[in-house]
């Protein structure tokens, strides 16, 4: 169910929301157990030396990201775990904007098993084609609902949006980030994306055609175009001019009208 949950998204992303945002610049300083899995990570001689780092961490799980036979892979590494919990892939096509945002790199591990809980992480591409790491946190059972995919300011926001639009939470996922701004979407019949803080929505913009289509909207200097394709909508940020100008592709570099 988590795998298919991610397959289902795009540009920083996280599909079912309430995921972590990691990997941007230094990253976070690393504890003595994080150093020392990263010289295990290192000794073992399995990455291409110099490309491990690491890239985040949630619910006491570590997410680290390297490369591996000469860039021909790229890796996505969980500790502690009890077992190798390791994930790779080849680099995404920097020509497919949805592969080059969103690639085939995740993983998953059990952190709870009497009560099933799941950690889901992956490592997806910014605006600026850095690898940057996502985790979810995922806990069946009969209590399950919407809000259980969030937490903290982003549950807060999603109640919000629930409140004053009536969109139902289940259908609300994180599709991307404007800095630390989550940016939501709804895929129901009317295929809404949000912009909101804790009491209001600030931004709305409809009608996102999931089978190729693009909507744009914004405002402050800031557009947002969101297009829809087979593994989920992919987001744009666009810095300056309005959604009536003319775009540059984060990743083909090709200019849209």
């Amino acid at each position: 169910m988590l795998a298919a949950a991610v397959a289902a998204s795009a540009l920083l992303i996280g599909v079912g929301a309430g995921w972590l945002l990691f990997g941007r610049d230094a990253g976070p300083a690393m504890s003595a157990a994080q150093q020392k899995a990263w010289a295990e990570f290192e000794a073992s001689g399995k990455y291409d030396e110099g490309s491990i780092r690491m890239v985040g961490e949630r619910y006491g799980i570590t997410a680290w990201y390297a490369t591996k036979k000469e860039l021909a892979l790229e890796c996505i590494m969980l500790t502690p775990a009890p077992t190798a919990t390791v994930g790779c892939a080849p680099p995404p096509d920097p020509k497919k904007d949805e592969e080059g945002y969103w690639g085939q790199l995740s993983v998953q591990l059990e952190l709870d098993k009497p009560k099933g809980t799941m950690v889901q992480a992956a490592i997806v591409r910014d605006t600026r084609g850095e690898p940057v790491a996502v985790l979810d946190r995922w806990d069946p059972g009969p209590q399950d609902s919407w809000t259980n995919m969030f937490q903290g300011t982003e549950l807060d926001i999603a109640k919000a949006i629930v409140k004053e639009t009536g969109v139902d939470g289940g259908a609300l996922q994180i599709i991307g980030y404007d800095g630390d701004t989550p940016i939501w979407f709804a895929q129901d019949g009317n295929n809404c994306v949000y912009v909101a803080d804790t009491s209001k929505v600030l931004l709305k913009g409809c009608g996102v055609d999931m089978f190729g289509g693009t909507t744009e909207f914004g405002g402050d200097g800031v557009t947002y175009s969101v297009r829809g394709t087979e593994r989920g909508p992919v987001l744009t940020v666009i810095r300056g001019g309005d959604p009536a100008d003319p775009s540059i592709d984060d990743t083909t570099g090709e200019i849209s009208e």
